[in-house]
Formats: structure tokens, sequence, C-alpha cells
């Protein structure tokens, strides 16, 4: 009996020595594995070194999608992932942003809100400052409803509302609820809103660059190249343009001489959560100011070029 249980024991002693060794060999397996597989990848599997350099990324959102039936069909066809923001206001909505998504697209909710100057609206549906909280409130349902498959919003027009804190929350903790990013279009240089969604804790982003503020290919390619630089410097760019002739064939010829050198992405690919740092000489983590009063746009230097009366 003696003897048996030192045998046990011996036994049970070499049992744990193996185990050690088989984690030991396992945990040094694991730590070999990426390098064996990216020497030796297996026969279909992606040819690209993991560890080459990402080209800049660029990000095009077509905004005022529903308002020219058929309008967008030629950017459905580019070949490239585009993110199109669909008007709220329109019969047609739901089903052009259920169609979008069964051929791939991103969509977004286009929201409208009130621009500095009530001459700008362009159709009903605005949700304004004048508004008590009550029907603020049950216009933005009701928008969203009509958008039922949007990743997100960004607002049409609003170079007012944008302004406006107490505004903001509202439709930001709203957003929050459904999981939606936003997207601050910065219609107008003092806009809270990315400062709010990120206090807010949203997935948000802020747009750089827009395409046609004049309506000519030319003008727009010009955009385009401004964005490549904006993305080369900080490693993407967000560009909002809209669904007109001049802006497809700027895009045909972009995507045809820079598509290997940039990498067109949705927009989603673009957000994040948090507080980042200063962007282009402005620093989101603090609260913009407002250095004019509510009736003059205040633009940064890049937004000079950009900015039309539309964008209000």
């Amino acid at each position: 009996m003696l003897r048996t249980r030192r045998n046990l024991a011996i036994d049970t002693a070499n049992l744990e020595r193996w185990l050690r060794l088989a984690l030991l060999l396992g945990w040094i397996a694991s730590l070999l594995a990426p390098a064996v597989s990216d020497a030796e990848p297996r026969p279909g599997a992606d040819l690209q070194p993991r560890t080459r350099i990402q080209r800049p990324r660029i990000a095009i959102v077509i905004d005022d999608v529903g308002a020219k039936p058929g309008a967008e069909v030629g950017f459905t066809q580019l070949g490239v992932p585009i993110t199109f923001s669909l008007l709220p206001q329109y019969r047609e909505t739901a089903a052009l942003a259920f169609r979008l998504q069964l051929l791939g697209f991103e969509t977004m909710l286009h929201l409208p809100a009130q621009p500095l100057r009530e001459r700008e609206v362009d159709g009903p549906g605005f949700l304004t400052l004048r508004q008590g909280r009550a029907a603020f409130m049950r216009l933005l349902e009701h928008h969203l409803r009509a958008q039922p498959l949007a990743r997100g919003v960004n607002l049409h027009m609003g170079s007012r509302l944008s302004q406006d804190s107490a505004a903001m929350a509202r439709i930001l903790e709203r957003l929050k609820r459904s999981k939606l990013f936003f997207l601050d279009s910065r219609t107008i240089h003092t806009s809270v809103a990315y400062y709010e969604a990120l206090q807010r804790g949203l997935v948000a982003q802020v747009r750089d660059h827009f395409l046609d503020h004049t309506h000519t290919s030319a003008s727009v390619l010009e955009m385009l190249a401004d964005a490549r630089r904006t993305a080369e410097t900080q490693g993407f760019a967000v560009v909002i343009g809209h669904p007109l002739p001049c802006t497809l064939r700027a895009l045909r010829q972009f995507i045809a001489e820079h598509g290997s050198h940039v990498e067109l992405v949705p927009l989603s690919k673009l957000m994040h959560r948090g507080l980042p740092g200063p962007r282009g000489g402005e620093d989101f983590t603090r609260r913009p100011r407002r250095r004019a009063s509510p009736q003059t746009p205040t633009f940064g230097p890049s937004d000079r070029r950009q900015h039309s009366a539309a964008h209000h």
C-alpha cells in the first residue's frame, strides 16, 4: 500500500511537470504563430504584407439625397464606398435608403435644422429654436422614423441651430439612445455640435472639406486635392459633396488618378468616441467661442473657399 501511494505521488508529480511543459510549449507556439502565418500564407489568403504603411483614408459623404430622384444613381456606380445622407421629408426616403443598403452603401439621416437666415429654408420639417421642447422632439422622432436604416446623422443647413448647446443636447441625447453616430458638417465655424457630441460620449466626427461650393468639376477636383493633402497630414479626411453632375465627374477623375494612393472608406470607419486633441489648428476639447453675432457666419481659412449659402 505504501509503495502504491509513493508511485501515485511520483505519477502525479510527473503529470504536473508534463502539464507545465505543455502550457509552456503552447505559449511559445502562440508567439511564433503570427510570424509563421505571415511568412507562409495559406492558399487564397491576402498576400499583402501586414506591415504595409496604411494609405491615407477619405470618407465621401453625399448630402441632400432624395431631393432630386435619381441624382444619386451615378454615385452608386463609382465602385467605391460612398455614404449617402438622405433628407427625411420625402415619401420615398425609406425606400431609397433600403435600395442603397441592398447595393451595399451606408446611409445617414440629413436632419433639417435652422439656418442663419430664414429665407434659406428650402422645405418643411426644420428643427428650430422657436419650437417648444415637445414639438421639437416630436419632429425629431418623425424624421428618425422616416430613415430607419440610418447609421448616423448630420444636419441639413443648421448654422443657427448648431451654435445652440441646449438644442444640440436634445438631438444628441436622442441619437445616443439609438446608438447613431453624428457628423458635424461645420456649416459655421462656431458650431458646438461636435464638442457637445464628444462631451456626451457619442461616436462622432467633423467635416474637413466641402467639395462643391463652386459648381465646376475643376473646383471640385481642387477640393479633392486639398482633401488628399489633409488625409496625408492627419491620416484621414471627411468630405461632403452633393449629387451634382460636376461632383460626379470630378469624383470619377479623382478615383481614376488617385484611387491607388488613398483608401476611400465609409464614414463609419472614421468615427471615434472621446475627446481628441487639436486638429487642423483647432482644439475640439474646448467649447468653440462665438466671435460674431448669430447673424454673421464665421469661417476658418479653409472654409471661406468651400462655403456657400446653400450650406447654411
